[in-house]
């Protein structure tokens, strides 16, 4: 038994998170001046955003895993390929 797949527009949780992601990814965000604490010789906000760009690739990577109907993208055309009913 198949199961079903949603098209990701169709999910909202998933975009509120990459809004707050990539809110998370802008250092303007931050106070002017702010860099304390150093952290290992960078300041604070350089985890904040390296953290949220990991945060983004993840969301991005479940996504298309669970969300993302590849077998409508692909066709017909694709899947007699990915079959080898190449002529």
């Amino acid at each position: 038994m198949r199961r079903q797949i949603i098209e990701p527009l169709a999910v909202r949780w998933i975009w509120i998170l990459f809004l707050i992601f990539y809110l998370f990814a802008v250092p303007w965000l931050f106070p002017t001046g702010s860099y304390r604490p150093i952290i290992m010789g960078f300041p604070y906000w350089a985890f904040v955003v390296l953290l949220a760009s990991l945060g983004i690739a993840s969301l991005t990577s479940f996504t298309v895993l669970h969300y993302w109907n590849l077998e409508d993208l692909l066709g017909e055309e694709g899947a007699k390929e990915e079959r080898g009913d190449r002529k």
